[in-house]
């Protein structure tokens, strides 16, 4: 299997943010009572769900930090499916297991963090999530796209089918600071008494702008400073 597949190992929890962001912006979060008397009546209420859900995401966590491959398998339908980004379908439960397996004999300790880019309630007892993910172990690092199915079954919920693609290439740091560039040149500023220079300009080989201030108050030096302006990936 190319890089590690499992791209997909917390998705319940994941999915389960989905859901409730999702029922609340169509149909606003139920109160406790009405939640309650629907659930007692048999139907299907985002809380029933969502605690259903993280549920499933408790157990996933705790057999895969267990490297328990058995107990993983367990929490997908008997006839799920995990599709690699090479094309490669693993079907069935025993399938399955052999996978977790093979992952946590070769990546000892593989640890991963996820981010949902659309969970959604796509029916009773469907949830349907798109997110990345990022495996790390060793010291080394693999990022995947993946796209998971969650289906309530005799009152149950399980993995019905996971698909993982190559991850979207990382942005251009430098591209995204490009709104900033009128700000590269010569300026300067002026009141009564005092006078600000300001230099900017794009670091050589690097994805920064470099602003340089320096500040003359009566005619004499009073502050310089520097910024180095970069793009976050992690937060935007």
């Amino acid at each position: 299997m190319k890089r590690w597949c499992l791209s997909w190992v917390v998705l319940a929890a994941v999915a389960w943010w989905g859901v409730s962001d999702c029922r609340r912006q169509t149909a606003g979060a139920p109160t406790e009572e009405a939640g309650a008397a629907r659930a007692a009546s048999g139907a299907g209420t985002d809380a029933a769900a969502g605690e259903a859900v993280r549920s499933l995401a408790r157990s996933y966590h705790e057999a895969f930090d267990a490297g328990d491959a058995a107990a993983v398998a367990a929490l997908f339908l008997p006839e799920a499916e995990v599709g690699d980004e090479a094309g490669n379908f693993y079907r069935g439960r025993d399938a399955i297991r052999a996978l977790h397996a093979d992952l946590f004999r070769r990546f000892p300790g593989v640890k991963l963090t996820m981010t949902s880019r659309a969970a959604r309630l796509v029916g009773p007892d469907l949830v349907v999530d798109d997110g990345v993910a990022v495996h790390t172990a060793a010291g080394t690092e693999a990022r995947n796209r993946y796209t998971s199915v969650l289906a309530r079954r005799d009152g149950n919920w399980r993995i019905a089918s996971v698909r993982e693609f190559a991850a979207d290439p990382p942005a251009d740091p430098r591209r995204r600071l490009e709104p900033l560039a009128p700000l590269v040149g010569e300026w300067v500023a002026e009141r009564p008494g005092a006078v600000t220079r300001v230099s900017a300009r794009w670091a050589e080989g690097e994805p920064f702008l470099l602003i340089d201030y320096a500040t003359r108050v009566a005619d004499r030096p009073a502050l310089r400073s520097a910024q180095r302006v970069g793009w976050d990936p992690l937060t935007g």
